[in-house]
């Protein structure tokens, strides 16, 4: 009987050369992270491109400012800021724009009655305002104003509704006339400079009329 034949198998070994090839294809590694590096740029370019130019939403941003912006000058004359004209007697028109007179009654003496909310009652003056549209087109009442002061310091004196406060309708016709009429709260004692402003429309210089209300 025969013994059987001892069969070893060969060792699976690859090629050395085989190995050594494939490390040669191989790019070095800090190739690789450079490469990643450059994507990476690239893809936030475009997209900060796409973002800035408004794609995807339909919008385009505004272009840059160029310059350095300036600011408004501030205003320290108190007459830039309210222009007025020169102060005249309550008796004197006054032309406010080409065409367009105003002009007041004389003051009256009447007791102030207290009708809404925040008035106070007491002795007052009362006078009308009358607006004489000599031009040739409609002259807009809707942004007029009275005010009153009294005294050297020029205190505001409060407005009342009664006795016979009438309101300037909202405009006057070409070669008309409108009027509003005023009540003012005004001290028996301080009535010796009355100041009435109206101030007939924005930017156009007020009308100031000074003047004695006693008597």
């Amino acid at each position: 009987m025969s013994e059987p034949h001892n069969r070893s198998s060969a060792p699976d070994t690859a090629p050395a050369g085989s190995a050594a090839s494939a490390d040669s294809r191989r790019p070095p590694a800090w190739v690789i992270i450079v490469g990643a590096l450059v994507a990476a740029v690239l893809a936030v370019g475009i997209i900060v491109g796409v973002t800035g130019t408004g794609l995807g939403t339909g919008v385009k941003n505004p272009p840059p400012v160029i310059g350095t912006p300036v600011a408004s000058p501030p205003v320290t004359d108190p007459a830039e800021a309210l222009p007025v004209r020169d102060p005249v007697k309550p008796d004197a028109p006054v032309e406010i724009v080409p065409g367009v007179t105003v002009s007041l009654s004389p003051f009256e003496a009447v007791e102030g009655e207290a009708k809404v909310p925040g008035e106070i009652a007491g002795p007052s003056i009362r006078f009308t305002v009358t607006i004489d549209n000599g031009s040739k087109d409609v002259a807009d009442l809707t942004q007029t104003v009275v005010n009153v002061t009294y005294g050297d310091g020029q205190t505001p004196a409060l407005p009342l509704t009664e006795p016979g406060s009438k309101a300037f309708p909202a405009s006057v016709a070409a070669g008309e006339q409108a009027s509003g009429t005023f009540v003012y709260t005004v001290p028996k004692d301080q009535r010796g400079v009355v100041t009435v402003t109206v101030d007939y429309l924005a930017g156009v210089p007020a009308a100031v009329f000074t003047g004695s209300a006693e008597g």
